[in-house]
């Protein structure tokens, strides 16, 4: 099977506006917002998304969702 990037996607439909990104990805959530064009980014308004927090991941989504213009960041941590 071949997957294609979120980039292809928004390419291949001419997506013009993205109001809200939902990821749920099991643990490839880094993945997709790391394949991201960087033209892209600004058609995108809101993002959620559940966070596998493996090898610092949260940090490292944060810091590329705050480097893209996103000042509004909100994460909950399960205590499980």
């Amino acid at each position: 099977m071949k997957y294609k990037t979120l980039s292809q996607v928004i390419a291949e439909q001419s997506i013009e506006r993205i109001y809200l990104l939902k990821i749920d990805v099991a643990k490839a959530e880094l993945d997709v917002i790391e394949g991201i064009k960087e033209e892209y980014w600004a058609k995108i308004q809101q993002i959620v998304m559940e966070v596998h927090n493996i090898n610092n991941r949260l940090q490292k989504i944060i810091k590329l969702l705050k480097s893209q213009g996103f000042s509004q960041i909100n994460y909950q941590e399960d205590s499980v």
